[in-house]
Formats: C-alpha cells, structure tokens, sequence
C-alpha cells in the first residue's frame, strides 16, 4: 500500500473549467517547488477536485504543502484498491493501528464513480471497525475519524486533516511592487501573496527571505521600489499602512491597502498564521 498525501483546495473549484485547469496546473508545480525547495521529492498525480502526491515522506510533505498557498487542506493518507472486501479489510485495520487512546470512533465515505452509495460503505466499513477495534461509535464528536475518499478502482485512507492556507495559487494574479521594511510590510505582501498575486518587493533582506517561503522560483527582490514598478508586469503596489494613515489613497500606481480595515487582533492572528 503506498503512502500518500490527500491535498484539497477550495477557491479554485469555483473557477471555469478553463481557469480552474489553469490554477490547478499552477498549484501543482508550486507544491513541488515548495517540496524541492525543502529537500522532499513526491511524484504528483491529479483526479477531479484533488490533488495526490506519493511519497515516502508523506507527513512532512503533508505539513509543508499546507504552506502554498491555494491548497485548503492535506491528509497523510494510505492508497489501496477499492475492492469492497479489500476496502473493509484494510480500512478496519488501518484504523486499529492509528486508534490510539481512542475509545469512539466513525467512518466517513466519499465516493466517485463508484457502484455502491456512501451510506452503505459507511454502514459496512463501520461494522468492520467496530468488530476489530471495539470502539464504540460516536457520529457527533468521535475520537477518531477514519475517512475513505473512493476514486473508481482506487481508494485513499486516512484520519487526520492539516488545514492549508486557502486563498488562490501564487502567480495567478498580476504582479505588485512593495518596500519590506517591517513585521507588518511582511504580512501585507503574504496577504497579497494569497490572494494569487506575485510580489516584487525591496527592502529588509529578514523580511524578503520570509516571503520567499511563499513563492515560487521566479520570486526576486530588487534594490528599490522605483526598480521593481519598473518590471513586465507590474500592475500596482502594496502598502501596510493602516486606515488612519491613509488620507490621500495613491491611484497612481494603483495601491493595495489589505490591513487598513483590521484590527489590532486580527493582525495579531495573522502574524501568527504568517509565522511573521
């Protein structure tokens, strides 16, 4: 059976269908710069509205993938064919090596082209459980959640979920220049960055490595702002300022404003989210 990494996304399913093949091809080239960029290799395959990587490693590149920007949410998961005898076999063992100090469980299924409906392999793969594991079983707040997501012949197990930044893919969206010179600079461009927009900053060589976390290859900084504006591309600017500073909004180059509305605690959150 082999390792896996589930990863999801959201805002790019509400894309067409030619943007969101677009973004989806983009996402995955950034997991696996972020994954080479950290010394992890995984082969990356696509189905409908998921993404799969397997790898020998899939708990770090699960952790990591959750950093790029457009993935909603990863699983360290197993891989095995969908067989039903096979499925109940394996999940129910599957769950008896990760019950841990458990003593509730439930099985959630989700399904594609598959012949039998989600309630059934729930109500089967759940008996399974529960004859192994004598855990009892708790469909409000179990202790352990054993997922199955069913992809025609091939099924993915899995009990945890990581939760991903969300947002769009970095470089979706047009370019924008920003001097990076505080905290609070930084979490400007990362919010930017998450809305799909590339970041042509200058500023404090901390604070450009931190940003670059969140980029891809073509990420580069510049010795001023006047330079990075004057690059292919370059739609706007970014800037940290906060509503009460803003007095005269600069139209030209048109300027972003993300944290002039927030509050002192949601930057706080933010920063910590940022790891800023």
């Amino acid at each position: 059976m082999d390792d896996v990494v589930v990863v999801r996304y959201g805002e790019i399913f509400l894309k067409s269908e030619y943007v969101r093949r677009k973004f989806k091809d983009l996402l995955a080239r950034n997991i696996l710069y972020k994954l080479g960029a950290n010394g992890l290799e995984a082969e990356l395959t696509h189905s409908r509205h998921r993404i799969f990587l397997i790898t020998s490693k899939p708990r770090a590149c699960a952790r990591l993938t959750c950093e790029v920007f457009g993935v909603s949410s990863t699983s360290p998961a197993k891989r095995t064919e969908s067989e039903i005898g096979n499925l109940e076999e394996y999940t129910a063992r599957y769950a008896g090596e990760n019950v841990g100090s458990a003593k509730t469980f439930a099985c959630r299924v989700k399904r594609l082209d598959y012949p039998i409906d989600s309630q059934t392999l729930e109500s089967r793969i759940g008996a399974r459980i529960q004859k192994l594991t004598k855990l009892k079983v708790d469909l409000t707040d179990p202790d352990l959640k054993v997922e199955v997501d069913i992809r025609s012949d091939t099924a993915y197990v899995f009990h945890e979920r990581l939760k991903g930044l969300g947002g769009l893919p970095y470089g979706s969206q047009k370019s924008l220049a920003a001097t990076v010179n505080s905290p609070l600079d930084v979490l400007a461009c990362w919010l930017m960055m998450g809305r799909g927009c590339k970041i042509n900053p200058c500023g404090v060589s901390q604070y450009l490595d931190h940003l670059s976390k969140y980029a891809d290859a073509s990420y580069k900084t510049y010795q001023s702002l006047d330079e990075a504006l004057t690059q292919p591309d370059v739609y706007g600017r970014v800037s940290s300022d906060l509503v009460e500073k803003i007095t005269h909004p600069r139209r030209s180059p048109p300027t972003y404003y993300p944290l002039c509305l927030l509050t002192p605690d949601q930057i706080n959150q933010l920063r910590i989210l940022a790891k800023i």
